[in-house]
């Protein structure tokens, strides 16, 4: 249960961080310019920023992008910055989660595990795979069944066996010294990546079916 409702809270906060990245028309003044300070993401993951402003009044960070164009992301989304200096200051205050409460070494054992499942993913891999996967089950449909109806049979096949967790003892043979927020963080994350790549992989996969079923019925005509 849990770990479930840990896994749930990773989610919200993956989309309140994607709906908070907005783009302003009116860009603050004052934006600190450090060498760079690097800002730990609730996510797992890091940003590292030449060009910000911390508002600790409206409890926004903002920062410059290209073009100038000004982002923000909610503080409640940060877990800690680590200036140039390498002087960290947390601004996760510990969560109450069903009567649980998740300290903040806790938290940062499980960030550090959903980081190090982001450095360890293999996108080309799954894209790849996810992409064939998803060509193969097109031509096979219209083969087989004559209509690309069953078509994403394979895909959300292979979508289901990405979704199953690596195993605690792989983890631990990887990382002797991780503990079960680790665990939590860097299985939750892996699956979570792995899962949007095969599904980015499958798509692209069975668009360029259509595709080329659409060119190849063109040119015969």
């Amino acid at each position: 249960m849990f770990e479930k409702k840990i896994f749930f809270k990773k989610i919200i906060s993956t989309i309140f961080l994607i709906t908070s990245l907005s783009i302003f028309s009116q860009k603050p003044d004052n934006f600190n310019s450090p060498i760079y300070d690097t800002f730990l993401l609730l996510s797992g993951k890091k940003l590292i920023l030449n060009d910000y402003l911390l508002d600790k009044n409206k409890g926004y960070l903002y920062f410059k992008k290209k073009k100038n164009k000004v982002d923000s992301i909610h503080l409640d989304m940060i877990f800690s910055m680590v200036n140039y200096k390498g002087e960290e200051t947390i601004f996760y205050e510990s969560m109450l989660i069903d009567n649980f409460i998740i300290t903040q070494e806790q938290m940062k054992n499980l960030i550090k595990g959903s980081y190090l499942a982001y450095k360890d993913i293999k996108p080309f891999f799954i894209l790849s795979t996810g992409f064939l996967v998803g060509l193969s089950s097109f031509y096979s449909s219209i083969f087989f069944f004559g209509t690309p109806f069953y078509s994403l049979i394979l895909p959300c096949t292979y979508t289901f066996f990405k979704s199953i967790p690596i195993s605690e003892k792989k983890i631990k043979l990887k990382y002797p010294n991780s503990n079960n927020f680790f665990i939590i963080g860097y299985t939750e994350t892996l699956i979570e990546e792995k899962i949007r790549y095969s599904i980015i992989g499958n798509s692209i996969g069975i668009i360029t079916g259509i595709l080329s079923v659409f060119i190849i019925s063109q040119i015969s005509k």
